[in-house]
């Protein structure tokens, strides 16, 4: 029973024609419109007015994200809501 189940996880089946293509999708499926006030610790961490990951306030003046999100951009300021922004902060040390 093993040496079978060994051997189909170490050869990846997929069709020829979608291997190694995303799909993932800049879009919600199924999701629906939110007023800016329903999710108030959520935060939009942009460089160059452009959107590149989600955050989360977790405290005043701290905003907890994927440390991917900081690659090569250690200054990215974080505007909360469409009215405040705040300043950029280096990574932790401790991130990959």
């Amino acid at each position: 029973l093993w040496p079978p189940f060994a051997l189909s996880l170490s050869q990846p089946r997929c069709p020829l024609t979608d291997c190694g293509q995303s799909v993932r999708t800049p879009r919600v499926l199924g999701g629906s419109p939110a007023a800016i006030e329903a999710w108030p610790w959520q935060v939009s961490l942009q460089y160059r007015k452009e959107h590149i990951c989600g955050g989360s306030i977790i405290a005043p003046g701290w905003v907890l994200t994927a440390a991917h999100c900081f690659k090569d951009k250690a200054e990215t300021p974080s505007p909360a809501g469409r009215h405040r922004e705040g300043r950029g902060l280096p990574p932790h040390p401790g991130s990959l």
